[in-house]
């Protein structure tokens, strides 16, 4: 069995208090109506956007729950059919 990797979109991670991402926020960025927070999981960058009222001030830790993954091999080629 090799290596493979998973990866989402931002706009595929919702706020969710028992989510299975815990995200540490670094940074929030706003965009005009759209905003995204920055951080650190596992000790890989992510960054969700956050459609929440209000953002997570940095340094603190929120829970991610991700609604669409898609799984890539060791090479980076697609697995999802």
């Amino acid at each position: 069995a090799g290596t493979g990797h998973i990866g989402g979109r931002p706009e595929h991670l919702r706020p969710h208090p028992s989510g299975a991402l815990a995200l540490e926020v670094t940074v929030v960025e706003e965009l005009g109506a759209t905003r995204y927070v920055h951080g650190r999981c596992a000790g890989q960058a992510l960054c969700a956007e956050w459609g929440e009222d209000t953002a997570p001030e940095p340094g603190t830790v929120v829970r991610l729950a991700p609604t669409t993954v898609h799984a890539f091999d060791a090479p980076g080629r697609s697995l999802d059919s």
